[in-house]
């Protein structure tokens, strides 16, 4: 395994495998402190990026390396001063109202009543 796991912090250390992913999920869930170390880290599987992604916990240290730092960079939560300052995860909640209809979608409506 790539991740070491001291108290409050998951450190990413090497290239972490798609076998990481799953543990790291839980030790995410388990606690909204947690927060990840991904200063060592040279490589992540995109299991372990979706992981990140989804429960975006706080960042204590980015990548060192700046290729990585770079792809990362945008896809993960800002890094944060401190392991309890920012509230974490955000919850998704999908827009339940219909919106507009798209226009696609009206116009061939109104070609078929105009056609009948």
């Amino acid at each position: 395994m790539a991740i070491r796991y001291a108290g409050n912090l998951a450190v990413l250390d090497g290239q972490c495998a798609v076998e990481d992913a799953g543990e790291l999920a839980e030790w995410l869930i388990a606690d909204e402190t947690r927060a990840v170390d991904l200063a060592a880290c040279e490589g992540v599987h995109t299991a372990v990026l979706q992981c990140l992604k989804a429960l975006r916990p706080p960042l204590a240290a980015a990548p060192a390396d700046p290729t990585l730092a770079r792809w990362l960079g945008p896809l993960l939560p800002p890094q944060s001063e401190g392991p309890h300052e920012t509230p974490r995860r955000r919850r998704s909640s999908r827009a339940t109202s219909a919106g507009p209809e798209p226009r696609a979608v009206s116009q061939r409506r109104n070609r078929k009543g105009a056609s009948q």
